[in-house]
Parts: structure tokens; C-alpha cells; sequence
């Protein structure tokens, strides 16, 4: 049992000095300390005090085990683990597009229809082949020499197709080898290179204007009084010179008029001469000291006059001064735009040359292609009117043969129509649709994503990695579906690290996948895409008892708790074990199921 704070005791005597109007202030005060005394050694003693009536109730939790768990929260985004691309065996341009994201599709369904006008085209031609074999059938049993007639022509026109796909794969390959040298040519850079060198060499140009601007703005001088200040304190040294001179003077001439009156009749004369001579150099002395005064106050006029003039053109070279230092300030700052603008260009043309001969040699790749088809669908018509005329030849009614060809080209075309509709390889949600109408159907058109089966992707700092184990439990929810909790299991931890090389914030990858025995709910609340937040059960000990970091009190003993039975407050010695951002698992002899604490023993200043 630990010390108790005496302000439990406040209320309790001010019930008591409410109650006795009559005890002098003295007496009140002696049981006080009485009082105050007695609840010291109270503690001394190791006692328990009763609260006197206090209500805590609403501050106390029953002490019981529980499961207490540390988690580290991160957020990420979700995404389908099970992922398809669908593409086209044709380049055809697109005629209808059938879905668009976020449709369910399956297996069979319908994507997009091709534009497959030329092969319509060759089927009626093909058509039209097949009616003419067979008319030339029907007109070969009337005579043979028409069959064969027929079948040379055909021959000729399947040879004279052949050359000019012939002819139009040697300039497809010879379009494809000049654009993979293209490619192999480096970026012409020289106009771009001079551009910035110009424009260094002018930001260098407006860096040194910018220093000799600044340079000139500190070199203007403070006013120099030095020669102004001589001249004055000479000019008053003279001008005391002066008064000491006067004050001679005026000695000299009541010395004079002294001895003129003690004179006797036959100096009297010489007497008076002195005053008047004395009289005369009392008035010299006293213009000197005037004039010295006047000098002195020129002297004093001549530095305020030079300091203000001074004061002006410092001003106005301080002005021009701050306006040169702001123009080349700006034209620094120009100079910087267009360096670095500079330097984008080039940039900007390197990738822009790189993209074009890109272009081009993917243009020459897919146009090399689609000659050396046309090549092999000639090779095969050729060969397909050379066997007819050799039929022609050797038999007396080979009509049959050429129907039969003509029946192989049409399936052939059928089967090359049917490719014009994009369908869907796999059940599942649209989340890509690439392809435009009107545009080649190139690359991967359209992307199907499993929506059941999800997983979250989401980067942790490299000092969680510690804490983290392939297996362990997390729990999801995300903005969209509220407080609702998903359950899931930690699947991947990333050996290498996702940021930049030399990042201040190292990050690691990490994947949660979620539980499959929600899978409804799952797929109505949670999308591909969504913004997840995750808490992922680093430590968890069970049977433990957990209380509020507020009910533990540290002081230099160590940790307390505080118990509360029949109206008393004990403390409890503990030692705290796992702490969460908001409780502590704590240990000690004196803990049991049932017990009652306090759950803010601080609050009301108790202790």
C-alpha cells in the first residue's frame, strides 16, 4: 500500500469548519493539522484510507483476462490476383466495341466486332471463284481445251500476284531494315547542345552582371565628417583661444582704469592713454572672439550642409544602385529559365526522336507481317492454279478439283471472319478496355480480372520489416464499405526494396490476401482498385490481464496500480509487459479476476 494525497481530506474539513460557525480561525486551523498529521502517519503506517463519500465509479474497470494484440497499420490498394489480357490474331480496325468496365463477362462473350470488310470482300470474291469453277466445271465437260485455257489464265493471274507480293515484301524488308538503322543512329543533338552552351555562357554573362551590381550597391560609403570635424574643433579651439585673448583683454583694460585713477597728476596722461590703448584691445579681442564664433558656427553649417548633400546622393546611388541589382536580379532569374529550359528541349527532342523511329520500326515490323501473309495466301493461290492446270491437262473433267479449292479458300476466309469477333477467354470483371473503334487491334485490347479472388499491395518502412512473418493475421476495411472488418492472411514480403536507390525511405512490398469464405459479400463491397487500409497482427499474447494506459502510474519506485475495495484505494506494485497505443498488459502477485481499478488514478489531483 502506497502514500495517498492529503486533498482527500479537503471536502471532508470543509464539512467539518461548515458545521462549527463558532470555533475561532485558530482552532479551525489546529485541526488542520491535526488532521494532516494523522493522515501522514496514516500513510506511514502503510494504511489504507476510505474516500469519504467519494463518487468513482464511472473511473474503475473489474480486472479480466483477455486477448491483447499489437498491430501495425499500413494502407494499399486492392488487386485481382488472377489477371488476362485478350488480344486479336487480326489488325483489323475496330468496327463496335460490346462492353466497357466494370461489366461481367463470360466465357464466349462477345467483346468487340472487327471491321472485317476485306475478308467479306474476298469471301464474295472467293464466292464468286467457287460459282465460276463450277460454271467452268460444267463448261470443262463440254470441252476441255476451255478448262485448261481457264486454268493458265488463272495461273497467270496467281503468278502475276505472287510477284507483286514478292515485290512488296522486298520494299516491306527494305522499309524495315532502313528504319532499325534509324534506330541505330544516335540523336543529332548539336543545335540543342549549342542552344544550352549559348545559354550557360549568358547565365554566366548574368551572374557576373548580377555580382558587379551587387558589388557596386555595396560599395557606397558612408559620409566622411572627418576633415568637416577638424575644421570645427579648430575652429573652436580658436574661438576659446579668442575668449581667453578677450578675458586678457578686459583684464588689461579695468587694470588700466585702476591705475588711471590712482595715477598721480603728472601720469595721469600716460594713464589715460594706457586705458584708451587697452580699451582699443579690449574691443579688438572681442571682435576676434566674434568672428572666431562666426567661424566656428560656418564650420558646423559647412558639415550639416555637406552631410545632407552627401546624404542625397548617397540616396540616389542607392536607388540607381537597388534598380541595377533588381534588373540584373531578373535577368539572373531569366537566364536560369532559359538554361533550364534549354536543357528540356533537348530532352524533350531526344524522346521525341526516340518515339518516331519507335513508331516507325513498329509500323515497318506489323507492315512486313502482313506482306509476308499476303505472300504465303498468293504462294497458296499459285500453287492452288498450278494443280488445277495440271488437272486440266491430265484428266479429261477436272472440274471437281477446282471446286473443291475454291471450297477450301472460302472455309478458309469463314475461319478468318470468325476471328473478327473478340470474345472473352475468361469469366470474369472488365478493368481495361484499350481498344477504339476505328483503330487497329493491336496489343493487349481488353483486360478480364477475377473479382472474387483479391489480394492488397501495399508498402511498409524497412524498420517494420522486423515484425512482419509470411502467415500472419490482417484485418481490411476501406472507406467505401465503412466499419466493416475483412480478414485475411499475410502472403508475400518483397526481398528487394520498392523505392528509388538512395531513398532517405527505404519501403518494402507487401500482399494480403483475403479470406474465401466471404466471397459474396466480398465481391458486392470490396473493388480492384479501392484504397485499403490494413492491420496486420504483429504480437499476440492471450490469457493476459489488460488495463488502460492511463491506470498505470510511474514514478521512481516503478509502476502501480490502483485497486478499490470497500471504499478504499490500494496500490498494487506491477511489472508492465506488451503495450498497444492504448493499453499495457501488466503483472503482479496482487492481481486476480474480479479485481476493481482505477482507471485515471490521477484525475482530481488524488495522487
Amino acid at each position: 500500500m502506497g502514500k495517498l494525497s492529503t486533498n482527500n481530506l479537503k471536502e471532508p474539513l470543509k464539512g467539518v469548519f461548515g458545521r462549527l460557525p463558532r470555533w475561532s480561525k485558530r482552532a479551525a486551523a489546529l485541526l488542520a493539522v491535526v488532521a494532516i498529521v494523522a493522515l501522514a502517519l496514516a500513510n506511514r503506517s502503510g494504511l489504507s484510507v476510505p474516500l469519504q463519500g467519494q463518487s468513482i465509479t464511472s473511473q474503475t474497470i473489474v480486472l479480466e483476462r483477455t486477448e491483447l494484440s499489437v498491430t501495425l497499420p499500413v494502407s494499399g490498394v486492392v488487386k485481382s490476383s488472377d489477371t488476362h489480357s485478350v488480344y486479336s490474331s487480326q489488325n483489323n480496325p475496330v468496327q463496335e466495341i460490346y462492353v466497357q468496365v466494370g461489366d461481367f463477362v463470360e466465357v464466349g462473350d462477345i467483346l468487340a466486332q472487327l471491321d472485317m470488310s476485306r475478308i467479306e470482300h474476298d469471301m464474295a470474291q472467293t464466292e464468286l471463284n467457287l460459282q465460276s469453277a463450277r460454271n467452268s466445271a460444267a463448261e470443262e465437260a463440254r470441252t476441255k481445251g476451255n478448262s485448261v485455257h481457264n486454268a493458265r489464265t488463272s495461273l497467270e493471274a496467281a503468278q502475276i500476284a505472287l510477284e507483286r507480293q514478292i515485290l512488296n515484301v522486298a520494299n516491306a524488308e527494305k522499309d524495315l531494315r532502313e528504319a532499325e538503322e534509324k534506330m541505330r543512329e544516335p540523336f543529332d543533338s548539336y543545335a540543342y547542345d549549342k542552344a544550352i552552351e549559348d545559354a550557360r555562357i549568358n547565365l554566366g554573362r548574368r551572374e557576373h552582371d548580377y555580382e558587379t551590381a551587387r558589388s557596386e550597391y555595396e560599395k557606397i560609403d558612408d559620409f566622411d565628417s572627418y576633415s568637416f570635424e577638424n575644421a570645427i574643433n579648430d575652429a573652436k579651439k580658436n574661438y576659446q583661444r579668442r575668449q581667453d585673448d578677450e578675458q586678457r583683454a578686459i583684464d588689461n583694460y579695468y587694470d588700466a582704469w585702476n591705475k588711471y585713477y590712482q595715477a598721480s597728476p603728472e601720469t595721469e596722461s600716460v594713464a589715460w592713454n594706457n586705458v584708451q590703448s587697452a580699451k582699443a584691445a579690449m574691443e579688438s579681442a572681442t571682435r576676434a572672439v566674434e568672428d572666431a564664433r562666426a567661424a566656428w558656427e560656418r564650420a558646423t553649417t559647412d558639415l550639416s550642409r555637406a552631410r545632407d548633400n552627401h546624404n542625397r546622393q548617397r540616396n540616389d546611388a542607392i536607388t540607381k544602385a537597388n534598380e541595377n541589382l533588381n534588373k540584373a536580379h531578373n535577368n539572373l532569374d531569366d537566364a536560369h529559365r532559359a538554361y533550364d529550359r534549354a536543357l528540356r528541349d533537348r530532352e524533350k527532342a531526344g524522346q521525341d526522336y526516340l518515339d518516331n523511329n519507335t513508331k516507325k520500326l513498329d509500323q515497318a515490323k506489323k507492315v512486313l507481317a502482313e506482306s509476308r501473309n499476303q505472300l504465303r495466301s498468293a504462294q497458296n493461290n499459285l500453287e492452288a492454279a498450278q494443280n488445277s492446270l495440271n488437272q486440266a491437262g491430265s484428266k479429261g473433267f477436272t472440274y471437281g478439283v477446282s471446286v473443291e479449292q475454291q471450297k477450301l479458300n472460302l472455309e478458309k476466309l469463314q475461319e478468318q471472319l470468325a476471328e473478327g469477333k473478340i470474345v472473352a477467354t475468361v469469366e470474369g470483371v472488365i478493368t481495361e478496355v484499350n481498344a477504339n473503334v476505328g483503330a487497329a487491334a493491336n496489343g493487349v485490347l481488353f483486360v478480364i480480372e477475377d473479382a472474387d479472388n483479391l489480394y492488397v499491395s501495399a508498402n511498409v518502412k524497412e524498420y517494420s520489416l522486423t515484425a512482419l512473418q509470411l502467415g500472419q493475421q490482417i484485418y481490411l476495411t476501406t472507406e467505401a464499405t465503412g466499419e466493416k472488418v475483412y480478414p485475411g492472411t499475410l502472403i508475400y514480403i518483397s526481398p528487394k526494396a520498392v523505392s528509388p536507390a538512395g531513398s532517405t525511405s527505404v519501403e518494402f512490398e507487401i500482399h494480403a490476401a483475403l479470406n474465401n469464405d466471404d466471397r459474396e459479400s466480398k465481391t458486392a463491397d470490396i473493388k480492384i482498385g479501392m484504397n485499403a487500409f490494413l492491420n496486420i497482427m504483429t504480437e499476440t499474447k492471450a490469457e493476459v490481464y489488460a488495463v488502460p494506459l492511463s491506470a498505470i502510474v510511474t514514478d521512481e519506485r516503478g509502476s502501480f496500480v490502483y485497486s478499490l475495495e470497500e471504499g478504499e484505494i490500494i496500490e498494487l506494485a506491477v511489472t508492465v509487459g506488451l503495450r498497444t497505443a492504448t493499453q499495457a498488459e501488466i503483472l503482479g502477485g496482487g492481481l486476480y479476476d474480479g479485481l476493481v481499478l482505477l482507471t485515471r488514478p490521477k484525475d482530481g489531483g488524488r495522487f
